[in-house]
Order: structure tokens, then C-alpha cells, then sequence
């Protein structure tokens, strides 16, 4: 996920002084799961109203998943047996119980062959999903501004697609309004 700071909204065009800076505006968190050669997926959700721990992190793997699932269908692909995961190293997100659980699953139920969890080390600017952030950054948050998150939704759309595009991939922008609890589900 992307620094929570750089998607505050609203986001004023007129203002010149300072004077709002002492009022808390709500963020937003823009997570990027990029599965190459398939699709380059970006889920928005409200910082202080979403959870953002294991269920969030499985939410957004399983609709990754099943956007791959339904491209591979469209594109008329082989679907791939092996799920590569690699995540931040953070034991809120996908170093837990629940995240493994729901890997084992997902072989137990053969939708793959085998699964690999990787964690980036720490000051791992190189990855893609950095570079992604980084055009959404130049692209997106320093050109426009936004007052609600379905603006942002809309911009992300406009402005990446010819970016998602050009790696082959398709782009999907969802805000997040609820997510499933994993803890304990099969």
C-alpha cells in the first residue's frame, strides 16, 4: 500500500494559505496487486472506516485471483498453477495465521498447484508495485486534485490505463466498501 499521506481528501484547488492544516482530513489507502501479464488491480479504502490487517490483505488477493481467473477465461489463457505472493514483510498484512490459511486453501481446493509467499526486505524501492506508485504519484496526486474517492477512482482510470496497458496488463480501480472476515473461514 501506498504512504496514507498523499491521499488525503478532500483536496482544495483555491486555497493559498494554511488555514485548514489544523483540521484532520480523512485519508484514503491505495493498495496496488499487480499480476503480470494478467492485470494491474488498485483498491482504495477509508483509512479511519476500513480494517486494513490479514482480511483486507486476503480480500484483495482473492478478487486479484479472480480477476486473473476471469481474463484467463476472456483471453482464452491457461489459468497459471502457481501462485507467486511476494508482500511487504509486516505481520499485519500477510505474515499471519490467516493469510497461510487461506494459501492452504487455495492448493487444498487445487484453484493452484503450489503457492510461494515471498516478503520484500526492508528499503525494497525497486519492486513494481514501487514503480507503480510512483506514476500514480507523477500521474495522478501531483496533477489533479480530488474531493472524494470516487474521484480519485476516476483519475487512477484515466491516467493509468495507458500505463497498465502498455505492459500488457488490464486495469481495474475498486473502491472498497467492505471486505470478508478470514479469520478462521475455509
Amino acid at each position: 500500500s501506498m504512504d496514507k499521506t498523499k491521499a488525503a481528501w478532500p483536496q482544495y484547488t483555491l486555497r493559498k494559505s494554511k488555514d485548514f492544516d489544523k483540521f484532520r482530513r480523512p485519508r484514503l489507502v491505495v493498495t496496488c496487486a499487480l499480476a503480470h501479464g494478467y492485470c494491474c488491480d488498485f483498491y482504495l479504502a477509508e483509512d479511519e472506516t476500513m480494517f486494513h490487517g490479514a482480511s483486507t490483505f486476503c480480500e484483495i488477493l482473492i478478487r486479484t485471483v479472480a480477476r486473473v481467473a476471469e481474463l484467463s477465461e476472456t483471453r482464452g489463457l491457461t489459468f497459471p498453477t502457481h501462485l507467486f505472493v511476494q508482500s511487504d514483510n509486516t505481520t499485519s498484512q500477510a505474515k499471519n495465521a490467516e493469510v497461510a490459511q487461506l494459501l492452504a486453501v487455495l492448493v487444498r481446493k487445487f484453484k493452484f498447484k503450489t503457492v510461494t509467499l515471498n516478503f520484500l526486505r526492508v528499503g525494497h524501492t525497486h519492486e513494481d508495485v514501487d514503480a507503480m506508485f510512483a506514476l500514480i504519484l507523477c500521474l495522478v496526486l501531483r496533477r489533479h486534485k480530488f474531493q472524494r474517492p470516487c474521484e480519485l477512482k476516476a483519475l487512477i482510470e484515466a491516467e493509468m490505463a495507458e500505463v497498465a496497458e502498455s505492459r500488457g496488463e488490464s486495469l481495474n480501480v475498486e473502491l472498497l466498501s467492505h471486505i470478508r472476515d478470514f479469520q478462521g473461514q475455509e
